[in-house]
């Protein structure tokens, strides 16, 4: 095994220094984040995949595309043959890449919830329900509540892409569109416990209802923005990169204007970075959680990521949590932190959020930090539906909105003397983002003239009946029909 496992990691090694993309996690590294026999490569244009398994299978005792990724980019998997001449490989696989068949290579590496990385698991021993999750410290902190009269997130879409959701919890009742399961080969259906340890840490479905706990705090601030929920995590918070950069492209392609990614590797990823490039320059911001590790050190990708915003976690003193990464890469912070007394959580002082079966638990990290952030972006967006466009090209809409998020967060440097200047701008201040914008306009506003008359509910009209959930702006209550129930809104808004 040891023979075998050095070999596979030397070719991984061979393909990404061949092809100047220097390799995820090098040769040497102890990180556990390299998924061993498996290939991320790039094909050259006028070339196909199966020249690349052709040329290596001599060298293989098996080799086959596990996932066609899109863009000429491929997930492989293969067993070495540990009986081959192994200057004959490189000799091969320089030549794939001189001929252009071969654009670059590289590890491919698991992507993983930080919270399951530092073993963080919720909280359910206390009574908890809508009441503690409607009145939890952080949206009072950064000033959420009053957002709502200005911009609540409506029109925007949301990709979520973490462990699923429980589509069926009555946070989700509307607001929602089906997404997609990286896993299962489906529509998202939940945010499901499969009952075994897959990581073997002695922990079962340690991250099981995570994708739902985030998504229903991205919900709280941007409460009328839609959520589409992406899974490439298991239950117990583990993936792959390969899947994140199919799955950023996925979203980008639905339409997501948010993307929040609440999850990260050691090392980093040239499809990612390509996924996460092309998501910017068509408009869409991604928010990413910075990581629980407590060092500037051990920060996570895609959150040091150019095209990425990364949130790191406050406690309800706007001190840094003790769990969480900081460092340049940070752009802000928002609460993560729970305080508790003993090991009993306070309640009033404590991240709650929405876990699969219609229940509320209580948890801390940054990858709740983050989703406070994606809803606040989403609110911010909302208040601009000109953009791209009104002189706003595509490709400067994230910086734009995390502009706004950065130019109005509470500097805490002072506060946090050991970190100051690693951790971004401040916490964030989602009343000031939202006075920095116009007032978004209201849903029943369907042509966006500034009034609900006549001419909107024309455009009513003629969309009348069924539609997906929260694919048509005349669905005014999201939930699958155009309908009486729409009409008594529009008119309660109508002048």
């Amino acid at each position: 095994m040891i023979q075998r496992h050095f070999v596979a990691t030397l070719l991984l090694a061979i393909v990404a220094l061949v092809t100047s993309a220097a390799p995820a996690v090098a040769v040497g590294d102890d990180s556990d984040d390299v998924l061993e026999f498996q290939l991320v490569v790039r094909v050259g244009a006028g070339h196909t995949i199966g020249e690349v398994i052709d040329a290596l299978s001599p060298f293989m005792l098996s080799i086959e595309v596990d996932e066609d990724l899109g863009d000429n980019r491929y997930l492989v998997e293969f067993v070495y043959n540990t009986g081959s001449d192994a200057n004959d490989l490189w000799a091969v696989v320089i030549g794939l890449w001189s001929d252009g068949v071969i654009v670059w290579g590289e590890n491919n590496l698991e992507a993983q919830a930080p919270e399951g990385r530092t073993d963080s698991l919720w909280f359910t021993g206390l009574p908890i329900g809508q009441p503690q999750f409607d009145s939890q410290y952080a949206p009072g902190l950064i000033g959420s509540d009053l957002v709502t009269p200005m911009t609540s997130g409506a029109g925007v879409r949301i990709a979520v892409i973490d462990t699923g959701m429980d589509l069926s919890h009555p946070m989700f009742a509307s607001g929602v569109d089906p997404g997609w399961d990286f896993l299962g080969g489906t529509l998202v259906s939940g945010d499901p416990a499969d009952f075994f340890d897959n990581d073997g840490d002695g922990v079962t479905d340690e991250m099981a209802g995570h994708g739902t706990f985030v998504a229903s705090l991205i919900r709280r601030v941007a409460r009328d923005a839609t959520i589409v929920p992406i899974r490439i995590l298991n239950s117990d918070g583990r993936g792959h990169q390969a899947n994140l950069a199919a799955a950023i492209d996925w979203a980008v392609a639905d339409g997501a204007r948010v993307i929040n990614l609440s999850l990260g590797s050691n090392g980093s990823s040239t499809a990612v970075e390509e996924s996460l490039a092309n998501a910017k320059a068509a408009g869409v911001i991604v928010i990413c959680a910075i990581g629980n590790n407590g060092d500037a050190i051990n920060t996570q990708y895609p959150a040091t990521d150019l095209n990425t915003f990364s949130v790191a976690a406050t406690d309800p003193m706007d001190l840094l949590a003790p769990f969480s990464s900081f460092g340049v890469d940070v752009d802000v912070a928002a609460p993560g932190a729970t305080m508790s007394v003993g090991d009993i959580p306070v309640v009033g002082q404590s991240i709650i959020g929405a876990i699969p079966g219609g229940g509320f638990a209580i948890w801390e990290g940054t990858s709740f930090s983050a989703a406070l952030v994606s809803g606040m972006a989403a609110t911010v967006l909302a208040q601009h539906p000109e953009w791209p466009g009104a002189g706003m090209p595509a490709d400067q809409v994230a910086d734009a909105v995390m502009a706004i998020i950065t130019g109005t967060a509470v500097d805490i440097d002072e506060l946090n003397p050991a970190q100051a200047g690693q951790i971004g701008a401040g916490r964030v201040d989602a009343y000031s983002a939202a006075l920095a914008s116009p007032i978004a306009p209201v849903a029943t506003d369907l042509n966006q003239d500034g009034l609900v008359d006549g001419g909107d509910l024309a455009l009513f009209l003629a969309d009348w009946g069924n539609c997906l959930p929260g694919a048509c702006p005349s669905d005014i209550n999201r939930d699958g029909a155009i309908d009486g129930a729409d009409l008594s809104i529009l008119f309660a808004d109508w002048g």
